[in-house]
């Protein structure tokens, strides 16, 4: 377990590890893998407005995988909440796959356009 400078402590796991939680959570709750993205990703939004919560825009990088698609889901969250919001990803919308994909589709649905992320975007 890895101790931080905080009262929290985390455990660090494997991309294959998480990989695997997923497929249990999904198995024994009988959900599909984007409810389980919807519900981490809404998790996470509300994470950032207790912690945040005068914050007014928000940029949200998004990888390709499982973790990119609960940027999605937060990113769309947040301009649902009246928040700017920039997205940064590193593949485009139209190369993801699976839940991703899915998350990616429902955020582009907003009228939201992810930027490819460059050294120009910083």
């Amino acid at each position: 377990m890895l101790k931080t400078s905080s009262s929290y402590s985390c455990r660090l796991y494997r991309a294959e590890q998480v990989r695997q939680l997923d497929q249990a959570v999904i198995r024994h709750n009988g959900i599909s893998g984007e409810h389980l993205m919807e519900q981490a990703g809404r998790a996470a939004y509300q994470v950032i407005r207790r912690h945040w919560p005068g914050t007014r825009s928000l940029a949200v990088f998004c990888g390709s995988g499982n973790n990119g698609g609960d940027g999605y889901v937060i990113a769309r969250l947040a301009a649902a909440d009246g928040l700017s919001v920039s997205i940064i990803n590193n593949k485009a919308v139209e190369e993801l796959t699976g839940d991703a994909r899915l998350a990616a589709d429902k955020l582009l649905a907003t009228g939201i356009t992810p930027q490819a992320y460059s050294k120009d975007v910083m």
